[in-house]
């Protein structure tokens, strides 16, 4: 009867164990300890604010005088620019983003012909004994053409202020400040008024022929002689130079909602890059210094990741 009492207590303490190993919970639960975390299905959240931009301008720019040959100073021209960007939106009304963009001018001009001998002429006296020199064409003239580009790539950290959404159009002002680097480039090249080559003249001299630039029709030397040297001719130079500038911008517009992750944005933008000091000229010459400052009409969309 004892063996009986024995067995059927063992048997309830055996089923009791096993309710406990098959839920631990309810273990956890008679020890007084909290439940464990269950792990949820559903994707963490990141964020919803992110955008990226891309935008064209049309830009009125102050265009500096890249070299000082180019006499274009205190000048407005215009230019085209590309950017891109990425943001965030904080809230409905705030938001930053860092973008960079760059724009690009031009400037050119042709020059008054300047004489550029084509190759020696030695010349003799009339009756062919006396070497008087190397004579002068005053035909052969070149027109020098100087051409200068300036770049200016931008990067700025931008903040804005949305004013409210009306009916899809959402009115900003913004500002933002930044670097931006320049690169300019400034060259003059000669090409030879009768056929449009570019000049390049070999005037070694001849054995015999004294190193003197003679009239044609007189034979007399001229005073003062020419700077042309009795050497091969490369009249082409270029120059340039980069640095950077601390740039700041003033922005204002608005964008619209074309789809639910798509936005249209037109807007104004003010740059100031600060001051500029153009190439000297080859004769040595300085460039006066120039603001750089560009009003710009911007249209771009920016891309939402919510």
């Amino acid at each position: 009867m004892a063996s009986s009492a024995f067995d059927v207590r063992a048997a309830a303490l055996a089923a009791a164990l096993g309710a406990c190993l098959a839920s631990p919970a309810a273990v956890a639960e008679a020890l007084f300890l909290p439940p464990a975390p269950t792990l949820s299905d559903d994707p963490a959240e990141f964020g919803t604010g992110w955008y990226l931009r891309g935008d064209v301008g049309y830009a009125n720019i102050s265009s500096p005088r890249i070299i000082a040959d180019l006499l274009n100073s205190n000048l407005r021209t215009s230019s085209v620019s590309g950017g891109l960007g990425a943001g965030y939106r904080y809230d409905s009304w705030l938001r930053a983003e860092i973008a960079i963009d760059r724009s690009v001018i031009r400037p050119n001009a042709v020059g008054a012909p300047v004489w550029c001998p084509y190759a020696n002429h030695p010349l003799t006296s009339a009756d062919g004994v006396t070497r008087l020199g190397y004579g002068v064409d005053p035909n052969e003239t070149c027109v020098p053409r100087t051409t200068a580009n300036s770049s200016r790539t931008t990067g700025l950290f931008n903040a804005y202020v949305d004013l409210g959404d009306w009916f899809g159009v959402t009115p900003y002002v913004g500002a933002g400040v930044g670097l931006s680097y320049v690169r300019s480039n400034g060259a003059v090249n000669y090409y030879r008024v009768s056929d449009g080559t570019p000049y390049a003249a070999d005037l070694s001299p001849v054995d015999g022929f004294p190193l003197m630039w003679v009239d044609r029709s007189t034979g007399a030397a001229l005073v003062p002689q020419p700077a042309v040297a009795f050497a091969q001719q490369y009249w082409d130079r270029s120059l340039s130079k980069a640095s950077w500038k601390f740039a700041w911008s003033l922005l204002a517009g608005f964008s619209y909602d074309i789809g639910s992750n798509l936005k249209v944005d037109l807007g104004y933008r003010y740059l100031n890059s600060g001051k500029y000091v153009g190439l000297p000229s080859f004769s040595g010459a300085s460039a006066p210094s120039t603001n750089l400052v560009s009003h710009e009409v911007r249209l771009g969309v920016r891309v939402t990741t919510d």
